[in-house]
């Protein structure tokens, strides 16, 4: 059967203003990378004729088909193989699922979408980040939507409550190999990302529920840092991980921390509320303070850790001065001098659970004056309105 649009991959997305190796629909589209990357090994027929023929599976009974080779030359980086044998076993299974994959739009990426299949892929994603100052290589563990909270300014759709599910990692290297190969060689930063922004900031284990939930975790962290040296990607690219910080208490997680805290990644710890009461209200769990505050402490002896904190107007009104003093204590308590800093930001993007009716935006002059009284604590603070 000839490919349709659709049966595109992340780094194949139309550009008919070029010319490429082979047409889909006699249409002239981005197809360089789908040969030239060894897409077509085991799953794909070429024949001579004016399209590419791209045969799944084998749909015609009592025939076989063979590769007929890659007749481009090996994608490489820096001197070294992007794509190894497993991985090239992953993505004949990608050509069988991308009918169910989500295209990009024909626009930009913006601060204001982090769709979380952008890509169609199962566990990367890409999003402008307004706190990192560039695009970030999201690693999303929670394609079940399952968080062990339930925060109320979350845009995840159909969030639940649970863990995350049994993770691929061979599907997760092969994905988070070629978005990155996409990104370093390919024409994905000036198709999607504004001018100016057009840079690889991070890789961060973030996505549609609590990352260090997956029993996975500290292998994909390894995997994570493995790629992240191969690739020679360097301190400019940061390794991170967006954490609620509540599973501290495994050793699986420390295990996985650590890893990161050795790579020279760091942490974003979430802290939203000083009091239980607030702790609830905005992260829909009973936690104490000072069950926080120890995790906290903990994640910064493994790993530099900054507090990644979410403020706003609930049904109309600012946090008090009380609720700033109990959050300022909370850090106190955990020792200020063990952490690397404070993310004070707004609602920039709509919460997509019930509580979204109670929540309106602060002001930037009312996120700065919270930022300046968590100054006096002595902590480094930025502010992302």
């Amino acid at each position: 059967m000839v490919p349709l649009v659709d049966h595109e991959l992340v780094g194949d997305a139309l550009d008919v203003g070029e010319i490429h190796h082979h047409a889909i629909d006699r249409q002239a589209v981005g197809l360089d990378d789908l040969a030239g990357q060894g897409h077509l090994e085991d799953v794909a027929v070429a024949v001579q004729m004016a399209a590419l023929a791209g045969v799944i599976g084998n749909p015609v009974p009592g025939i076989e088909f063979e590769t007929a080779g890659d007749a481009h030359d090996e994608p490489r980086w820096k001197g070294r193989e992007l794509y190894t044998a497993a991985s090239r076993a992953v993505l004949g299974r990608w050509l069988q699922v991308t009918e169910n994959m989500t295209k990009f739009p024909s626009g930009r990426i913006s601060v204001g979408n982090h769709d979380r299949d952008l890509a169609g892929l199962t566990y990367v994603y890409p999003v402008l980040s307004r706190r990192a100052c560039g695009v970030s290589v999201g690693i999303n563990l929670n394609p079940n939507n399952a968080c062990n909270w339930h925060c109320a300014y979350c845009q995840v759709p159909n969030l639940v409550r649970g863990k995350a599910p049994a993770i691929d990692l061979v599907r997760l290297e092969s994905e988070l190999r070629g978005f990155l190969a996409d990104l370093l060689e390919g024409d994905w930063m000036a198709r999607f990302v504004p001018e100016g922004l057009r840079v690889i900031r991070d890789i961060a284990f973030s996505g549609n529920g609590e990352p260090t939930s997956a029993e996975e975790f500290p292998d994909a962290v390894a995997l994570a840092v493995r790629l992240h040296a191969e690739l020679g990607l360097g301190e400019a690219v940061k390794l991170r991980l967006i954490t609620n910080g509540s599973l501290l208490g495994h050793a699986r997680v420390r295990r996985g921390i650590r890893l990161l805290g050795d790579a020279g990644g760091e942490v974003w710890f979430k802290v939203d509320g000083g009091t239980a009461e607030a702790i609830e209200r905005i992260n829909g769990v009973r936690l104490e303070p000072e069950s926080i505050a120890r995790n906290l402490a903990r994640c910064a002896t493994l790993c530099p850790t900054w507090v990644q904190t979410c403020m706003f107007r609930w049904d109309g009104e600012a946090p008090s001065e009380e609720a700033i003093a109990a959050y300022i204590a909370l850090l106190e308590a955990a020792g200020t001098e063990r952490l690397v800093g404070v993310l004070l930001y707004g609602v920039a993007r709509p919460s997509m659970q019930a509580e979204a009716t109670h929540l309106n935006p602060l002001a930037a002059d009312e996120l700065e004056a919270i930022a300046a009284r968590i100054r006096k604590a002595g902590l480094t603070v930025r502010v992302s309105p």
